[in-house]
């Protein structure tokens, strides 16, 4: 979510959608390495002032000892309820804390590594597939499974059975 585009939104009065632009950045921070919401709404200035209603208190804020994922969600319902400085900031405040505690809910997702080879197009496993000896064994399948039990059902069996033995005799 860039401010510019939030900034955009409430110049436009849009408040609602930038609300929910907040609501679902909020959300995807807690797998991003850094959050940026709160820094985004810093960077508004007086202008984030417009997102806010006044906090209608219908939820108790609990002693951090109490904070967890389930709570988190809770305020973030509250928060798309009565869209306040207050909840806001708490939500931050707990999604913060969850990462402190290792909260797998609140971890930045790693992308795996690929290693990437001379041979960017193809990919190891595509390289290693025989597939001449599959598809010389499916064909033979067909060819025994058809004289033995009739084109269509001995010929399909068949067919999988030789691709899939000859799969297994290359492969290993």
């Amino acid at each position: 979510m860039s401010a510019n585009r939030l900034s955009g939104l409430i110049a436009e009065n849009k408040i609602s959608e930038a609300r929910a632009r907040i609501l679902a950045t909020l959300d995807s921070d807690r797998f991003k390495s850094e959050f940026t919401v709160q820094e985004t709404i810093t960077s508004l200035g007086e202008q984030a002032k417009r997102l806010y209603e006044p906090d209608d208190q219908e939820i108790s804020f609990l002693d951090q000892s109490q904070w967890s994922s389930d709570y988190w969600t809770k305020i973030c319902t509250e928060l798309s309820n009565n869209f306040s400085d207050k909840k806001l900031h708490h939500a931050i405040a707990v999604m913060n804390y969850l990462r402190t505690q290792n909260d797998p809910k609140f971890m930045p997702k790693i992308k795996p590594v690929s290693r990437e080879s001379d041979d960017t197009e193809t990919s190891k496993s595509e390289r290693d597939f025989p597939v001449t000896p599959v598809l010389i064994g499916g064909v033979a399948g067909v060819v025994l499974g058809s004289l033995v039990a009739g084109f269509f059902r001995g010929g399909i069996v068949g067919a999988f059975i030789g691709a899939g033995t000859a799969y297994m005799v290359k492969k290993n």
